[in-house]
């Protein structure tokens, strides 16, 4: 697995990952109901997941389930490897480029069940609408770590290299 996040971190494949990232986000925004998806929704009852899904039309319903199945899973995996590939060019000593993959087994796990739960609609599921409102909990909580941990690595590689030039500068005084 490190081999693998090791050569997801060399500039070529961050920009096909990253070309990948963009292209899902735009294909996402373009087929996925915002203000009914249950994907950007933190913290949602079974109830308020149910309200959602009846907002939507019928063929709205369908068209969700298509994009979660064609974009979303597919779409997991490329910034699973892209986030992976910053993280471990930007601190390769400890194993933060593993919270990508908790982002994306959330992600999956919250597109299991958002599918279930379009499926089965109208009927109800209170333990499957509860899955899939803790999985998307989980993966935002996960994302804000995620990109806290990228804020961090870049912190420290920009404090990293001022301290070097400060102790060069002292040398020759």
């Amino acid at each position: 697995m490190n081999s693998l996040i090791q050569t997801c971190s060399q500039t070529r494949y961050l920009i096909v990952f990253g070309a990948l990232v963009i292209c899902f986000n735009v294909l996402l925004a373009r087929y996925m109901p915002e203000e009914h998806a249950l994907d950007l929704q933190f913290a949602y009852s079974p109830t308020q997941a149910y309200d959602s899904l009846a907002q939507m039309e019928e063929s709205e319903r369908n068209q969700y389930s298509w994009a979660v199945t064609v974009f979303d899973m597919p779409y997991l995996l490329a910034y699973g490897l892209f986030f992976s590939g910053i993280l471990y060019r930007l601190s390769r000593k400890n194993q933060s480029w593993l919270i990508p993959f908790a982002v994306a087994f959330f992600d999956l796990l919250e597109n299991i069940s958002i599918l279930l739960l379009l499926r089965a609609f109208p009927e109800k599921s209170t333990w499957v609408a509860l899955l899939a409102s803790f999985s998307s909990t989980s993966k935002w909580i996960f994302v804000l770590i995620l990109f806290s941990m990228i804020g961090l690595g870049l912190f420290n590689r920009l404090f990293k290299r001022q301290k070097p030039m400060g102790k060069a500068i002292k040398a020759k005084i």
